[in-house]
């Protein structure tokens, strides 16, 4: 209603004292997008300037959050919580465009109402739905604000719903990019992700430094040594980072969302762009990552300490808790300088029998002993020989049955069971059909390089040098007396194997068990 049927219908008493007590209004603006033309701020703030013209009202200030969701509470929106919070001394009511420009919760809208209650403050809007200074407007309040909060609730899962079917059908629904991809908008106005020209290139080294046996700390290093640049332009490159760059699944161009690869009707992962490795190449990644987890004879490898590179490391174990045997400084008394030894990582734990072996003793044996052997041997590097098209069509499909399966355990399936059951049907007689033709499986062979340890061994530095002892199979394992007992390989290694004694510590080493 206008001002005079307002005033008129609550007579002069109280149209006096709606002028004496309303006078000063504060005009509260937002937009969830500040694209949206329909409710641009220029739109209310015409709307609200107008209603305060004919009730003869002052906008004394103005209260302006751009890009909001109507969700927010408005004691934490940038411009308006000011007000409500250290200014509300300043203005007698607020006045919005529509009801939804306070707020599209109901318990949020109705806290702001008990609020100007409270406050002894009017809140009203310019299309004069709301009048919070008459019984009838504070009905209309609440049952529009319960409509403001459906409206949004609704729009929030057709939004959701719409960005799911976009990633089924392989399109692009915003977010960070994984690294060596990009969006490129089309003519259609429509995002293309494609492999980012200088960031693709950035993956496919490091790809094929992994599969050439490169450890991630070693791809880490070089990364930062080159300075290049992380995927946010900034900072240095982290063993973690680098290590689920090279296992993470949108390498083959798969659609993910909350860590899982989208699948289609077909049960299959959705391709989103161009693959940056094969899939041979992704299995020889998941393999290595597989391997770097597991030891042959101690189980999972424990936390080690953050250290520099050293000829023996990774390489070198206790005999008595089968932890690895680290470089550390040991203090010598009478001002001599500290002496480098290779130690336990447990020797201030539980290991009771902690070796610690002089460092220049234990490596000088271990050079003389393999590379007294092998110096004219030529070096075989490990290359990955990929399975054919029905065996990782396979691989393909038990992949994806078991990602269905898991999520299905997990309670993360959101679809019917009725739908679940034909997706499975179809894959696992997929499966049974290809398990019928020939294939050949993926595995590694030793291929020759034309070059021998003694010269690959002169011209390498230390990380190289401790990289070639890595590839000849070296395994050591320091006991700290005789009354520890030999590891259980000791009795079934070869002819290229050694034990030595350095005071009361006893070695045992092989070499070249599968790589000559």
């Amino acid at each position: 209603m206008n001002l005079d049927k307002y005033l008129a219908s609550i007579g002069t008493v109280a149209a006096a004292e709606f002028q004496r007590e309303y006078r000063r209004i504060l005009g509260v603006i937002r937009l969830s997008h500040e694209t949206d033309v329909t409710t641009s701020p220029e739109r209310q703030r015409e709307s609200i300037t107008l209603w305060a013209e004919q009730h003869d009202c002052e906008i004394v200030g103005w209260a302006v959050d751009l890009d909001v969701s109507g969700g927010v509470d408005p004691w934490e929106r940038g411009e308006l919580g000011e007000w409500l919070h250290h200014r509300s001394h300043e203005f007698d009511g607020l006045c919005a465009w529509k009801l939804d420009r306070y707020s599209r919760s109901v318990s949020h809208f109705s806290k702001f109402l008990d609020w100007a209650k409270k406050h002894q403050k009017m809140v009203a809007t310019s299309d004069n739905v709301l009048d919070s200074t008459t019984p009838t407007g504070m009905m209309l309040a609440y049952v529009m604000s319960i409509c403001a909060e459906w409206e949004r609730v609704m729009a929030s899962q057709r939004s959701a719903d719409m960005r799911a079917k976009a990633r089924r059908e392989g399109r692009y629904v915003g977010g960070r990019l994984a690294y060596g991809y990009r969006a490129v908008r089309q003519d259609d106005h429509s995002l293309l992700i494609e492999p980012d020209p200088e960031q693709m290139p950035v993956v496919r080294e490091m790809i094929a430094w992994r599969l050439d046996g490169w450890s991630i700390g070693r791809i880490r290093r070089e990364l930062n040594d080159r300075q290049v640049p992380t995927a946010l332009g900034k900072g240095f490159w982290q063993q973690n980072t680098v290590n689920r760059l090279l296992t993470t699944p949108t390498l083959l161009g798969y659609t993910m969302h909350q860590g899982r690869v989208i699948c289609g009707d077909d049960g299959m992962p959705i391709q989103f762009a161009e693959p940056i490795a094969t899939e041979e190449e992704y299995k020889a990644l998941l393999a290595m990552a597989d391997d770097s987890k597991q030891t042959e004879f101690y189980g999972n490898r424990p936390k080690k300490p953050v250290t520099e590179t050293y000829l023996l490391k990774d390489l070198g174990r206790c005999g008595n808790c089968g932890e690895r045997l680290y470089r550390y400084l040991r203090s010598r008394k009478s001002n001599r300088a500290d002496e480098a030894v290779y130690r336990c990582a447990k020797h201030r734990k539980n290991c009771d029998k902690v070796p610690e072996v002089f460092l220049p003793k234990l490596e000088k044996i271990v050079i003389e002993a393999v590379m007294g052997d092998l110096a004219d041997s030529e070096v075989f590097a490990k290359e990955f020989v990929p399975a054919n098209d029905v065996a990782g069509r396979l691989v393909k499909l038990n992949r994806a049955i078991d990602q269905h399966r898991g999520d299905r355990a997990a309670g993360v399936w959101d679809g019917e069971d009725e739908r679940f059951r034909q997706i499975m049907k179809r894959l696992i007689d997929e499966r049974k059909r290809l398990e019928t033709l020939p294939q050949t499986q993926a595995h590694w062979r030793n291929v020759p390089t034309g070059t021998t340890y003694g010269q690959r061994w002169d011209q390498a530095d230390q990380e190289g040098r401790r990289e070639l002892l890595a590839l000849a199979g070296v395994e050591i394992v320091v006991c700290a007396n005789d009354t520890v007992p030999a590891p259980n390989w000791w009795k079934e290694a070869g002819a290229r194997r050694l034990q030595a004694k350095i005071h009361s510590r006893i070695v045992y080493l092989r070499w070249a068990i599968d790589a000559v």
